[in-house]
């Protein structure tokens, strides 16, 4: 009765959080309305042990390998091939955050918070898990919630940005008349056939749950032992996504085999609850404390970022909104990713041919950017920032 009380209670709060989203938009992230609510409930006398109860402390760790296998096996390289551009632009765009931080944190805040803090900057829910671990074994929860704070109020900073950069992209876009280009092309940017594989697909009778969710542990297991070859020098979580790619472009695991298996939400659910375990130990004090830096660090990552807009818009030929607008992807990442283009292009354009050709100049771009920014880059800036970090602590 009391694990699935503990269940309820936390997949009502996600639940509350994923319609709140969806009503604002993505102005209330799901995260940000879950933390609030899950926090409200701690500091009202929950039980602190409610996240445990339900297993998530057990097995996140496993789901977040699943997770991450899954997420890599959704890119695709013809998809990278085609947006060039905006993935080495996202690659610059975490680069210079990291830089900046590592410059100018240790001005303006702790330098474990800056080196901490960073890749959460550049890259949220995917480059927490990889700091996470560090910061609780050493019992810094406070730097934990900050990161935690981090990743959950950078939806405020993010997308109204990057909204309305892309707003002005979009009118400039109509009013140079380069918008004709964009007719008649299909928005989604994994679509056309893709090249036979190596590997032969699984006929269709075999494409079971309990095989898909098998492939991919397998991967993650062959993640986590390569890993354990380097001493965890190489990050097991960066690996997972590493070889999810490489297994899926082989043709071993399928494209988003979590969806298919009809897994991801439940996957996605325990990740969450896992991620938030250590929310238990954060105080009111705590939370007040972190504010002002989190707001220090969101503004010295947001400046990083225009200033990679600045020199990416000259070195690719592309507008700054948009190199910009790329570069802020890490501060929210998908779905919504795929919401502002959809809103921009349905706010903006006049008419359905010009706000599906807003969109189909829009949606690959932000698409790609947030695997290449969130999925890829933060990952690998949290795997080379940990070194660092432990060096301080």
């Amino acid at each position: 009765m009391t694990v699935v009380l503990a269940f309820t209670a936390l997949a009502a709060m996600l639940a509350v959080g994923d319609v709140a989203a969806i009503k604002t938009k993505a102005v209330l992230g799901q995260m940000f309305v879950f933390a609030v609510l899950l926090l409200a409930a701690f500091w009202c006398g929950m039980p602190t042990n409610f996240i445990e109860l339900t297993g998530a402390t057990t097995i996140g760790g496993l789901c977040a390998a699943l997770m991450l296998v899954s997420q890599g096996s959704a890119l695709t390289l013809r998809q990278f091939a085609r947006e060039w551009k905006t993935v080495a632009i996202g690659f610059i765009q975490v680069a210079l955050v990291c830089v900046f931080c590592i410059l100018f944190g240790g001005f303006i805040l702790d330098r474990i918070m800056a080196y901490a803090g960073a890749p959460i900057v550049s890259g949220a829910l995917v480059a927490y898990l990889v700091m996470s671990e560090p910061l609780t074994e050493a019992g810094m929860y406070d730097v934990a919630a900050f990161c935690m704070m981090i990743m959950i109020l950078q939806n405020f900073v993010g997308i109204p940005i990057a909204g309305a950069l892309m707003r002005r992209d979009a009118r400039k876009l109509i009013a140079s008349g380069e918008i004709e280009n964009y007719r008649g092309l299909a928005a989604d940017s994994s679509a056309g056939r893709e090249k036979k594989k190596p590997i032969p697909a699984l006929p269709e009778k075999f494409r079971k749950p309990t095989v898909l969710i098998f492939k991919g542990a397998l991967i993650a297991l062959l993640s986590f032992w390569v890993s354990g070859l380097t001493n965890g020098t190489v990050n097991a979580l960066l690996l997972c996504m590493i070889f999810g790619v490489v297994f899926s472009a082989l043709g071993f695991l399928e494209n988003n085999y979590l969806e298919q298996a009809n897994a991801q939400g439940i996957v996605l659910m325990f990740v969450v609850f896992y991620i938030f375990a250590s929310w238990s130990n954060t105080t009111p004090e705590m939370v007040l404390n972190n504010l002002f830096p989190v707001v220090k660090i969101l503004a010295l990552g947001v400046v990083a970022i225009l200033f990679g807009g600045f020199v990416c818009s000259r070195l690719f030929k592309v507008s700054f909104g948009m190199a910009t607008a790329i570069g802020l992807t890490g501060l929210f990442g998908f779905p919504t990713t795929y919401y502002i283009a959809k809103t921009v292009s349905e706010t903006v354009g006049e008419n359905d041919a010009d706000r599906q050709a807003i969109e189909n100049y829009m949606l690959p771009k932000m698409l790609v950017a947030g695997f290449a920014t969130v999925t890829i880059g933060s990952v690998v800036a949290a795997s080379l920032m940990l070194p660092l970090l432990k060096s301080l602590l």
